[in-house]
C-alpha cells in the first residue's frame, strides 16, 4: 500500500485525505466536550450471539442514549464545537431519522435553532420525534439525496 499523500480525494460526497484524519487527541477532546450530556452506556456480553457466531460478542447499548441511537455523540460534539456566531445562526441538516432526532434534541437543549430537512417519505415516528425534540422539520423530496440538497441550499442561504 502506498504512503498517504496530503492531497484530498473525494469519495462520493465524502472527502478523505491525510490531513483530515481524526487523532486520538480529537477523540479525547470530543469525549470531554460531550461528557456532561451523554449517557455512559454499558458494553454487555451477549451469550446468545456468542453462541450463534462462535465468537465472543459484546453489545454497546447506545439505544439507551436520549434519542435511542449512537448518533447523539456526533451530533452533540458538533453542536458543542460551534462558535458563538454559528450558534446564533442555527444549524441545518438533512437526515431521514436518527441523526435528525439527535440534532433536534441537542440543538434545542443547547439553545440553538435547528432546521431538519427530511425526505417526504421519512418514517412518521422519526418525523414526529424530531419535531417533539424542538427542531423545525421540513419535508422535502422523495429521497435522502433530495432532502440533503435542500438542507445544503438552506444552509448556504442562512450563512
Amino acid at each position: 500500500m502506498a504512503a498517504p499523500t496530503n492531497r484530498l480525494q473525494t469519495v462520493g460526497p465524502i472527502a478523505v485525505g491525510w490531513e483530515g484524519l481524526v487523532t486520538i487527541d480529537d477523540i479525547r477532546a470530543a469525549r470531554e466536550r460531550i461528557r456532561a450530556q451523554i449517557e455512559v452506556t454499558a458494553c454487555d456480553y451477549s451469550t446468545a450471539l456468542t453462541r450463534v457466531t462462535g465468537r465472543d460478542t459484546w453489545l454497546k447499548l447506545e439505544n439507551l442514549q436520549a434519542t435511542g441511537s449512537f448518533k447523539d455523540r456526533g451530533a452533540l460534539n458538533k453542536i458543542l464545537s460551534l462558535t458563538a456566531e454559528e450558534r446564533a445562526r442555527g444549524v441545518t441538516c438533512g437526515s431521514a431519522g436518527n441523526h435528525a432526532q439527535a440534532v433536534s434534541y441537542f440543538a434545542t437543549r443547547n439553545g440553538i435553532k435547528a432546521k431538519i430537512v427530511m425526505p417526504e417519505r421519512a418514517p412518521l415516528v422519526k418525523v414526529t420525534n424530531t419535531r417533539s425534540y424542538g427542531g423545525e422539520v421540513i419535508l422535502h423530496g422523495a429521497s435522502f439525496d433530495d432532502a440533503q440538497a435542500e438542507a445544503m441550499r438552506l444552509s448556504r442561504k442562512r450563512s
